[in-house]
């Protein structure tokens, strides 16, 4: 069995040239944890996530990769977090997106994506080997409705 059997075709997407507020809007309404992004021609482009906004508004010191496990020196406030917010809200989200991590294809053996889906904690992305398009997105509840399946 291959991804194409199982994946949402069409899915909900972001466009490199929306804002990172009409992101987070897309994101809250249709209840996602992460979108696909793709460029004029619909090649993928990354993911666009829940995680990218909190690296947007955290202060930069925390984001540095197990340097600063303790941040109770810190003093920000919600307000500091809403203005670094208000600071790239206008700013396009393809240049905030995750350009590197799991993709898979619509022939991608289902065990393949199974692993990616386990190792990434994400929805997979599908895209066109040839051209890069993304067609499909794999999200862990299409994995689970799949094997539950009698």
């Amino acid at each position: 069995m291959t991804v194409a059997t199982f994946m949402i075709g069409d899915p909900v997407r972001l466009k490199t040239l929306d804002t990172v507020a009409t992101a987070v809007e897309k994101l809250m309404s249709a209840g996602y944890m992460a979108l696909p992004v793709v460029d004029t021609e619909g090649r993928f482009a990354g993911m666009f996530s829940v995680f990218s906004v909190f690296r947007l508004v955290l202060p930069r010191v925390a984001i540095l990769d197990d340097v600063m496990p303790d941040l109770s020196f810190v003093h920000d406030t919600v307000d500091d977090s809403r203005q670094r917010f208000k600071d790239v809200k206008d700013q396009p989200v393809g240049s905030h997106c995750e350009p590197r991590g799991p993709v898979v294809h619509p022939e991608t053996d289902i065990t393949q994506a199974l692993l990616l889906l386990y190792r990434s904690h994400g929805n997979l992305p599908v895209v066109d080997a040839r051209t890069h398009r993304l067609v499909g997105v794999v999200s862990h509840r299409d994995a689970m409705t799949l094997l539950a399946k009698a």
